[in-house]
């Protein structure tokens, strides 16, 4: 068994030797590697971009909700090979529907191999299905008008969606809000359901007691349905638990999975499970929590061989979200998702990928010790990514939104060879001195030729939490250690495009 756990040590170092790893994004897509011309204005800026997708002639669609007065209306873009909207589709490359006095909580996106569209969610308390055409329109050949509504028991919502090679939809989520069910619905390419499945298009169940929704979604090989979520325990701690169930052709609980078709494992309580993937072989990977993965083997029991009996922790922090999981054509595993605040600037979130091994072990060929960093948004602005799909030449597109910026989201591309050159020019301050070092009550930064630019000072502590920050106002420059307990820290200085320009460590005596 290989056991892998990122350390603070380990993770605090390489978030400072490559704080802005800029050069790790695709040059030839969008701006220097993020597109930002998809901009929906709607009431206090509340647009989430839910999903991203690769279409067949390498065209990429981006689909969500905007809430332009009280209710959520879909809106979806496409964009072109290489960034920039695709004006032949929709109204100059967007497609937004007024879904009138109901709301649509739009949640995914799906993309045919004929490069037809379907986003998925909740309209009109049912399940809902949209299918737009390649020139944006919604497709009558769907459902008769491009809409598929489906009510289970009222209140239902899809959560997920899933396409099998025959061009069936398997969709998830919940029923019956006030006693909500685990639910999974199969649909035929027209959008009708597929009365051969459980005999009704549906399967439901009650897994826990509370909070019960089945939020991801994968056919396996052999259309056999793969679903995982959450809910309450049925147990005296009222545990959360993440469940996965393996859901038959016929539509019942396949019992060559887990226990009786079932998996459940206990989580920390609001924990959420937030991406799936299912590997060549079989085994399953679900990103959950705040910076976990797990892997399945294909019989629904835990690959002690992967990570630590199971488990991997991304970055072991409560401020990092891992959000997405994706897998490359060689079987390396992609994560994406969010590092906030301590480790950078103050009030900033930034990008974050990794790659693993087979085993869960990090791979140092990418990035940098197997992990990039990246803003791909303003500083003062909060960016958070909410999917990620990876093209088959191995470059990877993540979707994201900036928060309080006039509803834009934006789209960025990594590189597939992400094992070169890290923008963190510290050439610029290779004069820069810290002394005494070590210190007692106060440290001089020296050298620093400030002239016009704008530099600013951060200390870390050994878990990568940040001290203190301040402008650097004189040559030399006074910072105060005199209330910090004896140990290492990391001072840094950053130019006024918060680039990196100097590590120093720091002793305090």
């Amino acid at each position: 068994m290989k056991t892998i756990l990122l350390s603070f040590t380990l993770v605090f170092i390489v978030l400072f030797t490559g704080l802005a790893q800029t050069a790790f994004l695709d040059p030839q897509f969008g701006d220097g590697g993020v597109d930002s011309s998809i901009v929906i204005v709607s009431k206090d800026n509340n647009v989430i971009p839910w999903e991203i997708a690769l279409l067949p002639d390498g065209k990429i669609a981006v689909g969500g909700m905007f809430e332009p007065y009280i209710e959520n209306f879909p809106w979806v873009a496409r964009l072109k090979a290489n960034g920039g909207l695709d004006e032949s589709f929709g109204k100059s490359g967007i497609s937004l529907i007024d879904s009138g006095y109901y709301s649509h909580d739009i949640r995914n996106l799906n993309a045919q191999p004929d490069g037809k569209i379907l986003i998925s969610g909740a309209g009109k308390l049912s399940f809902c299905i949209y299918r737009f055409d390649t020139s944006g329109d919604l497709d009558p050949g769907f459902d008769e008008d491009g809409l598929s509504l489906t009510s289970i028991c009222g209140f239902d919502a899809i959560e997920d969606l899933a396409l099998s090679k025959s061009g069936k939809i398997a969709a998830v989520g919940y029923s019956c809000m006030f006693d909500a069910r685990y639910t999974i619905a199969l649909f035929k390419p027209d959008g009708s359901r597929d009365l051969n499945f459980n005999g009704t298009g549906y399967f439901t169940s009650k897994f826990g007691i509370e909070f019960r929704s089945f939020k991801e979604v994968e056919f396996q090989s052999d259309n056999k349905i793969v679903a995982a979520g959450q809910s309450i325990a049925d147990d005296a701690a009222l545990n959360m638990k993440l469940y996965v169930v393996r859901i038959d052709t016929a539509g019942n609980l396949d019992p060559g999975f887990g226990s009786s078709g079932e998996f459940s494992y206990n989580m920390e309580w609001g924990e959420d499970v937030h991406d799936m993937a299912i590997q060549k072989d079989g085994k399953i990977l679900l990103c959950f929590g705040y910076n976990r993965l797990l892997r399945l083997n294909s019989n629904g029991t835990i690959d002690n061989s992967f990570g630590n009996n199971g488990i991997v922790e991304i970055i072991r922090n409560y401020d990092i979200y891992a959000q997405c999981v994706g897998l490359q054509p060689d079987g390396k595993i992609i994560i994406a998702g969010t590092i906030v605040e301590y480790f950078i600037d103050s009030g900033s979130m930034h990008i974050f990928l990794a790659r693993y091994n087979e085993y869960g072990a990090p791979d140092n060929t990418f990035g940098n010790n197997g992990l990039i960093l990246t803003p791909i948004g303003s500083y003062n602005i909060q960016t958070y990514p909410v999917s990620m799909v990876i093209q088959p030449d191995n470059k990877i597109l993540i979707s994201a939104v900036m928060l309080k910026n006039n509803g834009q989201v934006l789209v960025a591309r990594f590189k597939p060879d992400a094992s070169v050159g890290i923008e963190t020019d510290q050439s610029a301050g290779s004069g820069i001195n810290a002394y005494p070092n070590p210190a007692d009550d106060y440290i001089w930064l020296e050298n620093l030729n400030i002239g016009s630019e704008r530099l600013t000072w951060q200390l870390f502590d050994l878990t990568g939490k940040k001290i203190r920050n301040g402008l650097v106002n004189s040559d030399p420059c006074q910072i105060c250690l005199n209330d910090l307990s004896p140990s290492v820290y990391l001072l840094q200085v950053t130019d006024n495009n918060y680039k990196l320009i100097k590590n120093i460590r720091v002793i305090k005596k």
